[in-house]
């Protein structure tokens, strides 16, 4: 046995220490598309209450402190308050640290994608592929849940899509975006016959890019 954080906040209250960290009236930054801050936590709203339905959290989803302090300070960094700061998430295996930049990553991915359609916007970095590759499959069970809503809400136009690059898995073919329900939208990057540069053109870029990329360092670095 070992002792964890303990897990007491609530969604409501996550939103809720967010919007008090911006003015009323503030607007996001430039390059986050200076939507309104309701916008913003619109779309933090959605993530949030998609990744409750996710099989491995039973019963309401509660946050630990560290958690809640990691995304209001992502979120702060990001959407323009903050920009010169960095940020160090410190914690033991098991306790939590994925889904506290996880949930910043994911709604910023959804906030970007407003402004001109899907792009490339979140690059997450590795040291090893086994790492990159648990990462991945994590992340990637919270966006299918991110994605059922926005298909439930019929904005399928908005489902955002997630890639590995790592271990040579940039050429897996992918036909849709993640998702689970019926009406899940084609994707059509990867696959049989095309090489590791055509196959990082079509998801770092291209018509139809991935908008979260996990990926290890040294596949990076060949890109």
């Amino acid at each position: 046995l070992r002792f964890t954080a303990k897990r007491e906040i609530g969604i409501n209250e996550i939103i809720e220490r967010v919007r008090s960290n911006f003015p009323v009236n503030f607007k996001l930054s430039q390059e986050m598309g200076n939507f309104s801050l309701e916008i913003a936590i619109e779309d933090l709203t959605r993530v949030l209450m998609a990744i409750k339905d996710v099989n491995k959290f039973t019963g309401e989803l509660l946050f630990t402190e560290f958690q809640v302090d990691a995304i209001v300070t992502a979120l702060r960094q990001s959407w323009g308050s903050e920009t010169n700061k960095s940020m160090v998430i410190t914690a033991g295996t098991g306790m939590g640290k994925t889904l506290g930049f996880a949930i910043p990553v994911i709604t910023d991915a959804l906030i970007i994608n407003r402004i001109n359609g899907r792009v490339c916007s979140q690059l997450l970095m590795y040291p090893r592929n086994a790492l990159a590759k648990d990462q991945y499959s994590e992340i990637k069970s919270y966006l299918v849940k991110v994605n059922n809503s926005l298909i439930k809400d019929n904005q399928k136009h908005r489902c955002i899509g997630i890639a590995l690059d790592a271990d040579s898995l940039l050429k897996t073919e992918q036909k849709n975006f993640p998702a689970t329900i019926q009406g899940k939208p084609g994707w059509g990057v990867g696959g049989k016959g095309k090489d590791a540069y055509q196959c990082a053109s079509e998801i770092y870029g291209g018509e139809k890019p991935a908008s979260i990329i996990a990926c290890s360092i040294e596949s990076f670095r060949r890109r």
